[in-house]
């Protein structure tokens, strides 16, 4: 696990990530910094990161949000995760980033939509194994083809990446 603070003296933590991403992509990569700017942490997710902290938080809070990884979570800041699902709702409009891309958009299968809603709404796979009556291994397996397919690895950054596609309207 590598925990990059995104405001490095001496370079770029975004850069780290994916650099990371790249030749180690067995590293798990967190944030951990004082910036929670929604451009900064946009860039931080599409650059491999699975999670997203803030210095901030206390010490109890972090330990626990890093323990989550074990489990498969991508732990967030709370605060930044209330952003995310003000965005994700449509109370808030979208950073500038966040526009369509030029590429096609991924096709995702209706079964992958529907749990990619259920991601969204903060689900855990074995709660959205519970809603569909799916097992828990296959929600995993249909998760790793959404996030091959809107080239992610984490669920935070693939809500991200379908909001920013309008995959989740």
């Amino acid at each position: 696990m590598a925990l990059i603070d995104v405001g490095l003296p001496d370079g770029n933590g975004v850069d780290v990530i994916a650099w990371l991403h790249v030749h180690a992509p067995d590293t798990v990569s967190v944030v951990i910094s004082t910036w929670g700017h929604e451009d900064t942490v946009l860039a931080a997710l599409r650059s491999g990161a699975t999670g997203y902290l803030l210095k901030e938080s206390e010490d109890i809070e972090l330990g626990l949000s890093l323990k989550s990884l074990r489990r498969g979570g991508a732990p967030i800041d709370p605060v930044i995760a209330r952003r995310i699902l003000a965005q994700v709702s449509g109370t808030e409009p979208m950073a500038e980033t966040a526009t369509v891309p030029a590429s096609p958009t991924p096709q995702l299968s209706e079964r992958e939509l529907e749990i990619l809603h259920l991601v969204a709404r903060g689900y855990s796979n074995p709660e959205i194994a519970a809603m569909t009556g799916l097992s828990r291994f296959t929600i995993e397996d249909h998760t790793k083809k959404i996030y091959r397919k809107l080239a992610v690895n984490s669920r935070m950054a693939a809500v991200f990446e379908a909001n920013s596609l309008g995959l989740l309207k």
